[in-house]
């Protein structure tokens, strides 16, 4: 039976305590309740805090590494729309930026309508 982890007002714990283990709630056994609900208590919210900070500091990283991976994605299409400027075949782009052929495709044509 555990008691000092569950989400129990302090007096239910101690009706607990009283009925279900025959523990007599002496002054000096109600003082020790009460210490051991704030001790869980704080131990809930120590939890909450770091929850909240590993959180942040996941959403940050994973921020970070998106903007990374578009920064490149939109660095290779710059090229790539350079390139297609210069007459750079498909194939030769694609393996020039990493972009797929069918990407060079996609831009080369969103280039052709613009003109």
């Amino acid at each position: 039976y555990l008691i000092v982890g569950l989400v129990l007002d302090k007096e239910t714990k101690k009706k607990i305590l009283s009925e279900e283990f025959k523990i007599q709630m002496t002054e000096h056994m109600e003082d020790e309740v009460n210490k051991m609900c704030n001790l869980s208590q704080g131990v809930r919210m120590e939890g909450k805090i770091e929850g909240k900070i590993e959180g942040k500091i996941e959403g940050k990283i994973e921020g970070k590494i998106e903007g990374k991976i578009e920064g490149k994605d939109e660095k290779a299409r710059e090229v790539a729309l350079k390139s297609i400027a210069k007459g750079f075949d498909n194939e030769t782009i694609a393996d020039i930026t990493g972009l797929t052929v069918a990407e060079v495709e996609e831009l080369r044509c969103a280039e052709s309508e613009k003109s």
